[in-house]
């Protein structure tokens, strides 16, 4: 699903047909899959039912996580089955999915929950969600920069290193002994 159909989707309401049990909200991992069907498509249940609960990759959401978001009020209270296991429609995936994103991006949980109240408000608030994101984009293009300056400095220290062990030089630039000079190339 493209990022303009999960906004929209998501910007449509909270909608609980098509719901799906995922035991207790196993993680967004198991939610992330389903992320490619469109939102008014059916959803595998049975697929779901194998997962087990809390099989979280690097980067996903966890049961934990998911019941804390919805206990702070940055998830809305999902609807539950006959089971009392927590049913995540195409619309709670999708928000599940934007707020992995917001999260990735370094927002802020407080910031997390004010956007959710905003979609809450509909179309009246689509300019001050724009700010929120823009201030976000912001903030990653920063962390970007520095990564990248980060990745700069390690370039050009692996890169002096090398010219060293070629030259057969210490970091003072005075010539090494021969039995150093075995060991001066030697990796872990």
């Amino acid at each position: 699903m493209v990022v303009a159909e999960l906004v929209r989707d998501v910007l449509l309401g909270w909608r609980t047909d098509n719901g799906i049990d995922t035991a207790c909200a196993e993680c967004a991992g198991n939610l992330r899959e389903l992320g490619s069907q469109s939102a008014d498509a059916g959803v595998d249940e049975q697929a779901l039912a194998r997962r087990e609960p809390g099989n979280c990759g690097e980067g996903e959401m966890g049961s934990d996580t998911l019941r804390w978001y919805e206990r702070v009020g940055i998830l809305p209270t999902v609807r539950r089955g006959s089971s009392g296991r927590r049913q995540y429609g195409p619309q709670e995936r999708d928000l599940v999915l934007l707020l992995t994103s917001l999260r990735d991006t370094g927002m802020s949980t407080s910031k997390m929950k004010t956007f959710v109240q905003l979609l809450m408000e509909g179309a009246a608030s689509h300019g001050r969600r724009i700010d929120l994101l823009e201030r976000a984009r912001e903030l990653l293009k920063e962390r970007r920069r520095k990564i990248d300056q980060a990745q700069a400095a390690l370039e050009a220290k692996i890169q002096h290193y090398q010219e060293l062990i070629a030259a057969g030089l210490d970091c003072d630039g005075a010539p090494v002994a021969d039995d150093i000079r075995a060991l001066q190339a030697a990796r872990s």
